[in-house]
């Protein structure tokens, strides 16, 4: 059975799986569960724009997956 990654990218590795692998991997997974807890991102929005969320299975960084959005940028009309 190989690993899985849980809806914000924390990896879910099987049994006996990625030998040698598993320190680098559990502090992958402590990383992003602290950017989870206490994260900040900010992300400009435009008129007509499409803001995408992204996430990365194993890896840290995702917008998705931080606590806090800052949503910046200057709309100038609603539909």
């Amino acid at each position: 059975m190989s690993s899985t990654y849980t809806n914000l990218g924390v990896e879910l590795m099987a049994t006996g799986e990625q030998a040698g692998q598993w320190g680098t991997k559990t502090n992958t997974n402590l990383n992003i569960l602290e950017q989870i807890q206490g994260g900040y991102v900010a992300q400009a929005l435009t008129d007509g724009g499409t803001l995408t969320l992204s996430k990365t299975d194993g890896g840290t960084g995702a917008t998705v997956a931080t606590r806090v959005w800052k949503l910046t940028g200057a709309l100038t009309g609603l539909q």
